[in-house]
């Protein structure tokens, strides 16, 4: 059986360099296409790449909060696709109550999905609830942890 997991990061819109600035130490820098810039000097470990999610993800929602549910969805298949990860995307709008809904199937036993009705982010393993969040309360330490408890089941 083949041995999956979520080993590298990459989001729409952002191009992410690592440059060795001298052994173990890292200038780490996020740019979007739109010209928003973040980074910093460290190590180049985990640590640093949870720090540099949690930045991208705390500037993103600053400023896609509302309305932009397809650019999340976005996010978690470009995370599959880049890992090589096996997954089904459904995304359903509905035009007459501007509603809409997606579900990525990961594995074929691991589901995330977000309903603009409940505006809830959810993750459950068959009928194991692994995690739920109201979007509104979302931030980059629960993205990165969400992105945990997804690897976690590989």
């Amino acid at each position: 059986m083949k041995r999956y997991s979520i080993e590298k990061i990459e989001f729409p819109n952002w191009e992410i360099t690592w440059n060795e600035i001298r052994m173990g130490h890292y200038n780490i820098n996020a740019v979007r296409n739109t010209g928003n810039q973040i980074g910093f000097y460290e190590w180049g470990d985990d640590d640093s790449r949870q720090r540099l999610v949690t930045d991208i993800v705390n500037l993103e929602l600053s400023l896609r909060r509302k309305n932009t549910y397809p650019y999340w969805n976005s996010v978690f298949t470009t995370l599959l696709k880049t890992n090589k990860i096996p997954f089904y995307n459904k995304f359903e709008t509905n035009e007459f109550n501007d509603s809409f809904s997606w579900e990525i199937e990961i594995l074929e036993n691991i589901f995330l999905s977000y309903n603009s009705e409940n505006d809830e982010i959810i993750l459950n393993q068959n009928s194991e609830l692994l995690f739920i969040k109201k979007w509104k309360d979302l931030n980059g330490n629960d993205f990165n942890n969400l992105v945990k408890k997804i690897n976690f089941r590989f």
